[in-house]
């Protein structure tokens, strides 16, 4: 069996690939994504690295997608599709036809078994006028292509490979300025992001997910300033509410504060849960110890005079 993981780049896919290299079922991967500049390629690469310790007989290989046909190509030699919502916010198309283009190859070419789309909402397209509205249509109309669809809708997640969570450490680790998000009411069910691998697995070979759609949440329910006072006692450090932002430094489309200006409106009520699953969710409360983080974690893999979190922040941007 050969699994194509469209927009393989990002965190969140790359805890996907990760499991799905460890559990060998699958001769090969290949990782798919549009790296739109220098630092996309670049934090493949160094997850491809990481990869090489691992211990698998997958073979893992990469390609750009700059045209149709190259992705084309990619869905005519899989078995198997992921597609994964990319976390770029500029220089690439929308998000809300990338997905419809996946269904509509995959249902095109009979050799593809299974297409399972994992859609974070820290990923949606917030550019839109209402972005939790136009992802959710593109999704259905995703589904209509190709009715044996299965739609992942992740909550906020936590984890090595959350996209948030990445971003909020390196600003706290930075001295970058950190929103309170104390809204009033706001609260959210993160998940793990190996849960959200185990989920996307799953998916690939039961039969019984074909054509279902989940919203998928952790056991805990906690606040946007609870989850980032979770992070101050990791990294040690505390928010800085009124320093210098390198969000201003650079031009984007998005802020992590656009994240939960929507967030109420996700379509929790009309998406299944994870119940059925049977999974045992790892604990908010539990993934960030006091000053648990290790350095060697966020240490600088590229030049020392260069800031980390501005490398991250491109990458994130991008």
């Amino acid at each position: 069996m050969s699994l194509l993981v469209f927009n393989s780049a990002n965190s969140i896919a790359q805890g996907v690939i990760r499991r799905l290299y460890r559990s060998g079922a699958y001769e090969r991967i290949v990782c798919a994504d549009i790296y739109p500049n220098y630092y996309a390629i670049q934090r493949f690469l160094n997850f491809k690295g990481e990869l090489k310790n691992e211990n698998s007989n997958t073979k893992i290989t990469d390609i750009k997608i700059s045209e149709r046909s190259e992705l084309i190509n990619a869905v005519q030699s899989a078995s198997h599709v992921v597609y994964i919502t990319h976390d770029y916010y500029s220089l690439v198309p929308s998000k809300l036809n990338l997905i419809k283009t996946v269904a509509e190859l995959a249902k095109k070419h009979k050799n593809v078994q299974r297409l399972v789309a994992l859609t974070p909402i820290e990923h949606d397209h917030y550019e839109e006028t209402n972005p939790v509205e136009a992802a959710r249509t593109s999704e259905k109309e995703a589904a209509q292509i190709y009715p044996n669809l299965v739609t992942l809708k992740s909550d906020i997640t936590f984890g090595p490979n959350s996209t948030l969570s990445d971003y909020w450490i390196t600003s706290l680790l930075n001295g970058y300025r950190l929103s309170s998000f104390k809204e009033s009411g706001l609260t959210t069910q993160p998940i793990h992001s190996d849960n959200v691998a185990e989920i996307v697995e799953n998916s690939l070979k039961d039969d019984s997910r074909q054509g279902k759609a989940y919203y998928l949440q952790g056991k805990e329910s906690v606040t946007p300033d609870e989850y980032i006072t979770a992070l101050e006692d990791f990294t040690g450090r505390k928010r800085n509410e009124s320093g210098s932002d390198i969000i201003s430094q650079i031009k984007r489309s998005i802020t992590v504060e656009d994240v939960f200006k929507h967030y109420k409106a996700q379509p929790r009520g009309e998406l299944e849960g994870i119940e059925s699953f049977g999974l045992s969710l790892n604990s908010f409360k539990s993934a960030y110890p006091q000053n648990g983080l290790q350095p060697s974690t966020f240490a600088s893999r590229l030049d020392e005079n260069e800031s980390y979190v501005e490398r991250k922040i491109q990458q994130f941007l991008y």
